[in-house]
């Protein structure tokens, strides 16, 4: 299908219903996700391959570009496709919450942090969400096992319920205090954590914009 359409496909899916939470003032939310969905399809965000990246997905804020290690990239398997869900959360706190503002004076920068620690929360809720595999014990204090497990109850009481889009469970610092501990230890976040992510808005307006 092509990493276009993996992507499309990803962000319009089934578990993507129960991606709606908030953290550190931002509303990550399905809607948030279907209209993703629709600036990939239009090409406000482009999809581009890169085998020589060290990341197997990234999110690029100042080029509105998600970069796959290859075209199949989250055609099959889950956890491709939960990486997909976690450079999309990237995407929307690029595209709706843009600082500075002119609809929201009082948005704030955020810290590469709390940015990641969304993006991770997101990808934990697809996949518990999909019911599907989680890192095992092994990956204990890594921020994709530490993402799960602070997700997991509140999915859990999500999910018991009948289904209805209005709820949004809420995450405290709290919360997510081992996620986030795991990534200022990381590899790729342990020298800029602390650094203000990068929040700019989409620059194409049009199809086949620059």
């Amino acid at each position: 299908m092509g990493l276009k359409q993996n992507v499309i496909n990803a962000f319009i899916s089934l578990p993507v219903r129960y991606v709606n939470f908030t953290f550190a003032n931002r509303l990550i939310s399905p809607m948030a996700y279907y209209f993703a969905a629709s600036y990939v399809d239009s090409g406000r965000i482009r999809c581009a391959t890169d085998a020589t990246q060290t990341d197997r997905v990234t999110y690029d804020p100042v080029n509105d570009v998600i970069t796959a290690v290859d075209n199949s990239f989250g055609e099959r398997y889950w956890d491709e496709k939960s990486v997909l869900i976690h450079e999309g959360a990237h995407a929307i706190l690029d595209a709706f919450y843009p600082v500075p503002s002119a609809n929201n004076s009082k948005l704030k920068t955020m810290l590469v942090l709390d940015d990641e620690t969304i993006a991770y929360l997101a990808g934990a809720i697809y996949l518990l969400a999909a019911k599907a595999p989680t890192p095992g014990s092994s990956e204990m204090g890594k921020p994709a096992y530490e993402a799960v497990k602070a997700a997991k109850p509140k999915v859990e009481v999500l999910m018991a319920k009948p289904w209805t889009g209005c709820d949004t469970m809420a995450f405290s610092t709290q919360d997510v205090k081992e996620l986030q501990a795991a990534i200022k230890k990381h590899e790729f976040y342990k020298n800029d954590w602390n650094t203000i992510a990068t929040h700019n808005g989409l620059r194409r307006s049009t199809t086949g914009a620059p």
